[in-house]
């Protein structure tokens, strides 16, 4: 059921402002941020593509991820996930780094400078 709900979840936000801002006020970042610590792969992945949806142009939820421990939870993904989980994680840090000194500095802190530079060089 975990993974059935993370999909809906991605497809709800996806291109959608207002029901971004209805899964965060329903608490759903910090379920979010949890399930990127699941055992299975595939709720990791669907996990941090809705998270990235969820911070995408929304400052408010970008400090919400940061304040729930999410960044450290997207950058153990970019060793530990699959492509596609490695893929999102990018684009989830990419996002949070804009704009945002604070998460600059929280990113380098969770150690995502490492597997960043480790994914520019050998593309895994």
């Amino acid at each position: 059921a975990q993974g059935q709900a993370v999909a809906a979840l991605r497809g709800l936000v996806a291109h959608n402002p207002e029901n971004r801002a209805a899964v965060a006020q329903a608490g759903g970042i910090i379920t979010l941020v949890k399930a990127l610590g699941a055992s299975k792969s595939s709720i990791q992945e669907q996990a941090v593509a809705t998270l990235r949806s969820l911070i995408l142009n929304n400052t408010e939820n970008k400090l919400t991820l940061a304040q729930d421990g999410g960044i450290p939870a997207i950058v153990v993904l970019l060793t530990d996930g699959n492509c596609a989980a490695k893929e999102h994680a990018v684009g989830a840090l990419r996002s949070l780094s804009l704009g945002s000194q604070e998460n600059q500095v929280a990113i380098a802190q969770a150690g995502g400078i490492p597997p960043l530079v480790t994914l520019l060089s050998d593309g895994r």
